[in-house]
């Protein structure tokens, strides 16, 4: 049977299109020029590849987030082709799982599971490859999302994982 390709996504500038294929027998990040022009490059993951949820371009355009089926959180490079795992979460459930960039694409935020069941948001800094935890332990936090200026990250927080939700906010400075 035929390859599979799937999760097409346009970068921000509109110069490439990103997606995975199992043509190779294993999953693999494929980005290819929108012009059609030049080969379409072929990143690998890891050694054990896994079943990977639609990418997330970078404002700059230079690099792209996504989850692995184990909720792990990913980072490729465009311009480098290097991989990243930045994360993975203790309980996976990678079909629920957001993340995302910040203004300048310095900081990605996103969520994971905790030991405890619940989840909560996380900062990673491209600058310095480090995660930093953003909110409490005790509630359930989800769904980050940067405002549009940069300065403020919102996500939805409960004291559980039930339906009843208010939105959080924490401000950060993103320099």
């Amino acid at each position: 049977s035929g390859a599979s390709e799937r999760n097409a996504v346009w970068s921000p500038d509109g110069n490439w299109i990103s997606y995975f294929s199992d043509e190779s027998g294993e999953y693999q990040l494929l980005l290819r020029a929108t012009t059609g022009e030049g080969e379409v490059r072929k990143i690998n993951i890891e050694k054990s590849p896994s079943y990977y949820g639609e990418p997330m371009w970078s404002p700059d355009s230079k690099k792209l987030a996504f989850y692995d089926k184990r909720s792990a959180v990913w980072i490729v490079n465009r311009e480098t082709n290097q991989v990243t795992r930045v994360d993975s979460s203790i309980h996976p459930e990678p079909e629920t799982m957001t993340a995302a960039w910040s203004r300048d694409s310095q900081w990605l935020a996103y969520e994971k599971n905790l030991s405890n069941r619940l989840k909560g948001v996380f900062l990673y800094s491209l600058a310095s490859g480090k995660s930093h935890q953003v909110t409490n332990s005790l509630y359930n936090a989800e769904a980050p999302a940067f405002d549009a200026s940069g300065k403020y990250l919102y996500f939805l927080q409960s004291m559980n994982a039930g339906m009843r939700r208010a939105f959080g906010m924490t401000m950060f400075t993103f320099r």
